[in-house]
């Protein structure tokens, strides 16, 4: 009967699989582990889920159900326990692709996968924009990642997800979801979190993990008539929103931090080669190269830009970016997939970012020239903590015939 038991504050959630006997006249329930059983109200043949109240938080209680009809009881499931508590982690209890293929087992472009991810805590409460991993193409462990939009909380403990089949999605073996595949992609740029409201307590995020399930192929390159989203594939993707990442602490970035700047799209934008977000700091200005894409339904593709902070990096006030950032030419681009349509990039300039300041250390402290004979000897720290990770050489220049000379390579360094 596949009996399986989520632990609450004060209750339990009982659940197993129906199996599809119409003569059950109701079920029955025992959580003392068989002595004694009480009836599941309001049971059923198509029952297969029920919540126990009145428990008593930090006693352990073992389950077990069984069918009853004309004949009699049948023989009791297998035994679960488990241990209410007011501060259980609310987990991750199953993920299932809840939509249908409207052809076959088989998703055409256009069409939208629905998947369910269910939690053991009564209910759930989301905030900000939680995505979903879907290995669209990948298996679970090497994975091509396409996420699922967050849509809505369903009979209170239950989070459904939605993807849109985009052009050129394909998966012949049908649809995967890896472990951790519940996730929060912008968490330093919104404030976005799964919780149990009865405690406050985070979810564990860990337990997501799907098998390729072949009811539940993929072949974007194919479109589906029955389905009215073709004009969601054909929209050439709009730059909407920028945002930045914060600093690791306070309102500045240091030596070796990144700088994740995300360009937002309202439709489903696809990049081919390394474009570039230009921004502007006190110390000059600087391109963050392309680093990944979430690909999401409702709101399009995020696309993330990443700059290392180095030496000689420094912006007082925050930094800034101008009008137009992103920076496309031939060999760089975003589109739209279906109809190859460029994407629209305009942008209108942000001004310095308060909450974005960059600071480096002084490279070189502590310099002395001492003279010697026919020679001068020159010393000085190094203040870099990353070694030869990020310094390639030192030089020198001394004056010539006039002003300074050219630098001069430091054969050691």
């Amino acid at each position: 009967q596949g009996l399986s038991a989520a632990a609450g504050s004060a209750r339990a959630r009982l659940s197993w699989i129906d199996p599809g006997d119409s003569t059950i006249t109701k079920w029955q329930y025992s959580q003392d582990g068989g002595t004694t059983w009480k009836d599941v109200p309001g049971s059923g043949p198509s029952t297969k889920q029920y919540d126990v109240t009145g428990l008593m938080n930090g006693t352990t209680y073992t389950f077990r159900i069984r069918a009853v009809n004309s004949n009699g009881a049948s023989s009791a499931s297998d035994a679960v326990s488990v241990m209410p508590s007011a501060t259980l982690l609310p987990t991750i209890t199953s993920v299932e692709i809840t939509s249908t293929p409207a052809e076959g087992r088989v998703y055409a472009g256009g069409q939208t996968i629905e998947v369910t991810v269910t939690f053991s805590s009564e209910r759930i409460s989301v905030r900000g924009r939680p995505v979903l991993v879907l290995n669209v193409g990948g298996t679970v462990d090497e994975p091509a990642d396409r996420y699922a939009d967050f849509s809505h909380v369903s009979e209170g403990n239950k989070a459904v997800f939605t993807y849109l089949v985009a052009f050129g999605d394909k998966d012949k073996n049908g649809i995967s979801i890896p472990s951790a595949a519940l996730q929060f992609p912008w968490p330093d740029f919104d404030d976005t979190a799964v919780w149990n409201p009865e405690n406050g307590q985070n979810v564990d995020t860990q337990q997501a993990r799907l098998s390729d399930d072949r009811n539940h192929k993929v072949n974007g390159l194919r479109y589906s008539g029955k389905f009215d989203n073709q004009k969601k594939l054909e929209k050439v993707p709009t730059l909407t929103g920028i945002g930045i990442s914060r600093p690791a602490s306070g309102d500045t970035y240091r030596l070796g931090e990144t700088i994740e700047i995300a360009a937002y799209f309202d439709g489903d934008a696809f990049v081919h080669g390394t474009p570039r977000l230009r921004f502007t700091m006190d110390s000059g200005t600087r391109d963050a190269a392309y680093s990944r894409s979430f690909r999401t339904d409702r709101r399009g593709n995020h696309l993330i830009f990443e700059y290392v902070v180095r030496h000689g990096d420094v912006d007082t006030d925050g930094i800034s970016i101008g009008a137009n950032p992103i920076q496309v030419n031939e060999g760089n681009r975003i589109y739209n997939h279906f109809n190859r349509k460029p994407a629209v990039l305009t942008h209108a300039e942000l001004g310095a970012q308060a909450g974005h300041k960059v600071d480096t250390p002084m490279l070189i402290a502590g310099f002395s020239a001492t003279p010697g004979d026919s020679s001068v000897t020159l010393a000085w720290t190094d203040t870099t903590t990353c070694g030869s990770g990020c310094v390639y050489e030192f030089r020198h220049r001394a004056p010539g015939h006039g002003p300074y000379y050219y630098w001069w390579h430091e054969p050691t360094s």
